[in-house]
């Protein structure tokens, strides 16, 4: 079973990750190495202006983890705009926006055997919204996911596992349920 202190290090990454990924941008230089004279081609945007809020995972010693949203230019002590709890048992790992506002939440229900789930949100989701839509994987599909990011086209590039069994699945935009990602990086 995992303890509050698991998720902490993850949570702030994930944070982390979104918030550069929000502000900075993720876009495609070409280049070519000193070895190749082949260019590769630019990835999808990853982000489309800039930030205006950053999503927080926490995980309190008691009850339910939740999704703090906070303003960009928040400072100091912060108090959230909003908080969006999440389902009882289920553990967060890591948080993305999408361009409409969606919120995806990345992480494992309190189950044997344990497998990852991405719960997805409506814009201004607050409370104890129902999610809107929830991709499932197993083993070696949507396996512990790590972190994530939603690309200009609403693919989900998802990277999953612990260790040795790390990969990068992407699903289409919209995917639900059990669905086969579009492809895998291993």
């Amino acid at each position: 079973m995992n303890t509050v202190s698991d998720f902490r290090p993850t949570a702030i990454i994930c944070a982390a990750i979104v918030l550069s990924l929000i502000s900075a941008g993720c876009g495609g230089a070409t280049g070519s190495s000193s070895t190749s004279t082949t260019t590769t081609p630019p990835p999808p945007s990853l982000t489309s202006g800039g930030a205006t809020s950053v999503y927080v995972v926490e995980h309190p010693a008691s009850g339910n983890s939740s999704i703090l949203q906070f303003s960009a230019t928040a400072n100091g002590t912060a108090v959230p705009s909003s908080t969006l709890t999440l389902p009882t048992g289920f553990g967060p790992t890591c948080v993305a926006p999408d361009a409409l506002g969606q919120i995806y939440v990345g992480g494992e229900p309190n189950a044997y055997p344990p497998v990852g789930e991405v719960l997805v949100y409506a814009a201004g989701s607050t409370g104890a919204a129902t999610p809107t839509r929830t991709l499932t994987g197993g083993l070696g599909v949507l396996y512990a996911p790590q972190s994530m990011v939603v690309d200009s086209a609403g693919q989900l590039y998802v990277l999953t596992g612990y260790t040795n069994e790390r990969g990068v699945v992407v699903y289409a935009a919209n995917a639900n349920g059990a669905a086969t990602p579009v492809r895998t990086i291993q």
